[in-house]
């Protein structure tokens, strides 16, 4: 397959999220869905943390998706925070990454 960023929005400075906030990620994906996926589907999401996923799988629920009829797009996140966990048992968020930071810390200092 092909990965088509339809917004042409690429770099940190244009898609990192201020404080990592759920709430900024959201409306940030609100905006996205009204000005370029107004009659197209969305795929994926490449979230670089669990609490973005969140605020993204509601800006998408809002608009319709999560249905028989317009199934989530594969969202990612990192953290493995538990709201993240349950969404991926409910079928909203595909996958998410849990890095034990007791394990990195060990194998850094040797």
């Amino acid at each position: 397959g092909k990965l088509v960023v339809v917004s042409g929005q690429m770099g940190m400075d244009k898609v990192a999220t201020l404080r990592w906030d759920g709430a900024t990620a959201q409306a940030r994906m609100d905006n996205l869905l009204s000005a370029y996926y107004g009659n197209k589907k969305v795929n994926a999401v490449l979230s670089p943390y669990d609490g973005l996923s969140i605020g993204i799988i509601s800006s998408l629920k809002g608009v319709g998706y999560g249905s028989a009829g317009q199934p989530m797009p594969i969202i990612s996140g990192q953290d493995a925070e538990v709201p993240s966990i349950k969404a991926m048992l409910r079928g909203d968020q595909y996958s998410t990454i849990f890095k034990d930071t007791r394990d990195l810390a060990k194998v850094t200092a040797d």
